[in-house]
């Protein structure tokens, strides 16, 4: 997270008496602001979001591209209300590419990735969002549960970056497309790994989804030496599940390397060469 963006929106939260508000009412807010939240005209913008704010005073609009399903749209929504309320962002017409909402350390540039850590945490406060998810492991059956409309109602990408963000397990999420990686962000995870650009092994759940094969929200037992570049790839127990995003092209991986007890998520099974859902014993 960047600390910048978090201050910000802890601040943020807190000036509006948000503390212990699991879903934030946006349109609320930028109507206080004096922002209006508009759809383009044009199916096709050339950007998910954009800010133009009101250049003589107070105010402006979020003009957003069509088509967005709720998630997605509150956390673009939530990511130009970052750039309005930072002092360093403000007075800026901002058009937000689908890369600068999945920006983070290292990709998409520091404003963005300052926007997203405002964003995430505007959404899905760390207080909350972290003894909500502490019990369901690291899953993407643990991100549908917290991004439904009766939780934070945010997307599955969301969901899975803020399951990472908070964990104290060693885990990562790892967004590909076409099999190479386009992001990743990581928690307690500092195993060697294929980086921004490089190919993925053919052995990962990921390359299974990117051959057309479905995707598996829960845990899936992977050989670890698939995914790590390390010479104790073999001691390591890893743990996969995916979600694919077509409209994107783009497919997701949560990886876990369980704790030293042992411990590995409910329902989750193992993958042998010979039967990819081997239950576990």
């Amino acid at each position: 997270m960047n600390s910048e963006g978090l201050r910000f929106a802890r601040r943020f939260r807190q000036a509006l008496e948000l503390r212990d508000v699991r879903q934030c009412d946006l349109t609320e807010i930028a109507a206080a602001d004096g922002i209006e939240v508009i759809d383009f005209d044009d199916p096709d913008p050339g950007c998910t979001a954009c800010l133009l704010p009101n250049p003589h005073g107070d105010g402006g609009a979020i003009f957003l591209k069509p088509g967005q399903n709720t998630g997605r749209r509150r956390f673009s929504i939530a990511h130009e209300l970052a750039h309005y309320h930072i002092p360093t962002h403000r007075r800026r017409d901002r058009r937000c590419k689908e890369s600068s909402l999945q920006a983070t350390r290292g990709f998409g540039g520091e404003v963005e990735w300052e926007a997203n850590s405002f964003a995430a945490e505007l959404l899905m406060p760390a207080r909350l969002f972290r003894a909500d998810a502490r019990e369901l492991g690291v899953s993407f059956e643990a991100a549908y549960q917290l991004m439904s409309p009766d939780g934070y109602s945010v997307s599955a990408t969301a969901a899975a970056r803020r399951i990472v963000q908070v964990s104290e397990e060693s885990c990562a999420l790892v967004a590909t497309r076409n099999g190479s990686v386009e992001w990743q962000e990581r928690s307690n995870f500092y195993y060697r790994m294929a980086t921004h650009g490089q190919r993925i092994r053919g052995g990962t759940l990921a390359a299974a989804v990117t051959r057309r094969e479905p995707a598996n929200s829960r845990c899936e037992r992977v050989d670890a030496a698939e995914w790590l570049d390390d010479p104790h790839a073999c001691e390591v127990t890893l743990l996969e599940s995916t979600h694919a995003i077509p409209s994107l092209g783009q497919v997701l991986s949560l990886l876990w390397v369980p704790d030293a007890d042992g411990r590995v998520a409910p329902g989750s099974v193992a993958r042998s060469p010979k039967d990819r859902r081997l239950p576990l014993g």
